[in-house]
């Protein structure tokens, strides 16, 4: 029996089952044809509001292509910039790796400035952007108490929106963004977190779920990214090789707009924190099934799933969650100045005391010696410790030199 055709309100505008899709082909009144295809995407909760923007939006396209002689999403004069926002959330950020977030950051804007999102976008100027008095930068900054490289974020995503206006939606603009005044950005860091400083913040993560704990602590000890490491599973983990290895999928740099992997062995110290994880999450599953703990079977490691999850390995810990716990761990600690990211500048240091650069590069996934030397942050006294014994080990292997060779010539 054939399945029953779902009903269909307004002509052009079709039901798919997680969106509707506005679909229109027909001529305007100079003879022109026009294709107009548009989605709205909707959940159970959503999808009658969306059916009324759908529909509303095939209604406007239709009157547009009778009375202007081109669809109505074509006429500069009808777009506002909350609209290119709302239109770019829902286009483009699904296509993109981090478009959640990009998705978080554009609803922030328009919540922060409403007058600014809902002028007409042809009469958006750059100084509506910029430092000047009133415009977005300037508020950013004094209102909202937001770092320069914050600031320059928010207007980067935005002059993104109107990229993709000109570029994919074929709208006849220039980016005002572009040529906005924008703050300086100087966003080096030379904080590493001291071994005093790393025990105390240890410490307070204690009472803090497993999961969470052993994030951190692994990022410590590998110089990851937070978002790779909560993207690692327990598939990308290999044990059986004399040095532990972890892959990391999807990383930071891409290599030919290509999503590349990349593997690091695990010191010892990376290696006990993924040890002490799987202790501690087989025993909560023991308690949780009222069952006893067995000390003398060692609990075997998952086999599959996210590493770092509270929900046994279904989903990743979020990625704010993890920054959050390190901040109130910190704050504990009496521990100030110290971000998360500080752990990757720690561990990136300590390696480069001990490998070659290009070693180094391997592990930390920088591209370039320039970026990885932006992550080296030597202590002065560390660096004179080293070249001190250094220059001993060279002085004594050429004493042992001349002694060797003066008994044979002897």
């Amino acid at each position: 029996m054939a399945r029953p055709k779902k009903a269909v309100r307004t002509k052009g505008v079709y039901d798919r089952g997680s969106a509707w899709q506005v679909k229109i082909k027909r001529k305007d009144a100079a003879g022109n044809l026009h294709t107009i295809n548009r989605t709205f995407p909707y959940s159970e909760a959503t999808r009658a509001k969306a059916l009324a923007q759908a529909e509303a939006f095939a209604s406007a396209e239709r009157a547009a292509l009778h009375e202007e002689k081109q669809p109505a999403s074509s006429l500069l004069g009808n777009q506002t910039l909350g609209a290119w926002i709302d239109r770019y959330i829902l286009e483009v950020c699904p296509l993109k790796k981090g478009g959640d977030g990009d998705a978080r950051l554009l609803r922030l804007v328009k919540e922060r400035f409403p007058a600014t999102c809902s002028k007409p976008v042809g009469k958006l100027q750059p100084q509506d952007f910029d430092l000047s008095d009133g415009g977005m930068a300037h508020s950013l900054q004094e209102d909202y108490h937001l770092a320069p490289a914050t600031i320059t974020r928010n207007l980067a995503m935005l002059s993104s929106v109107f990229t993709t206006a000109a570029r994919r939606w074929r709208f006849k603009i220039d980016n005002p963004i572009r040529v906005a005044l924008k703050p300086s950005v100087s966003n080096e860091r030379e904080r590493v977190v001291t071994d005093k400083e790393w025990a105390a913040v240890l410490a307070s993560l204690a009472p803090m779920r497993p999961a969470t704990r052993a994030a951190i602590a692994f990022l410590r000890w590998t110089g990851a990214r937070r978002g790779e490491a909560i993207k690692l599973r327990w598939e990308n983990l290999s044990f059986h090789k004399k040095s532990p290895e972890a892959t990391f999928r999807d990383t930071k740099n891409p290599k030919g707009g290509k999503a590349v992997n990349r593997t690091i062995f695990l010191t010892p110290e990376a290696a006990s924190v993924l040890d002490v994880l799987t202790k501690e999450l087989h025993e909560a599953k023991l308690q949780s099934e009222g069952l006893p703990p067995c000390p003398k079977t060692p609990p075997m490691r998952p086999s599959s799933g996210y590493v770092f999850s509270l929900d046994e390995g279904k989903t990743s810990i979020a990625a704010d969650s993890v920054t959050q716990a390190w901040g109130r761990a910190c704050e504990a600690a009496r521990v100030s100045g110290a971000t998360l990211h500080d752990l990757r500048h720690t561990r990136i240091t300590e390696l480069a005391n001990l490998l070659p650069i290009h070693q180094v590069m391997k592990i930390s996934g920088h591209k370039t010696t320039q970026m990885l030397t932006r992550y080296y942050n030597p202590d002065m006294q560390e660096l004179g410790e080293i070249f001190e014994v250094t220059r001993a080990a060279a002085e004594k292997a050429q004493r042992d030199y001349i002694k060797k060779t003066s008994r044979k010539t002897g």
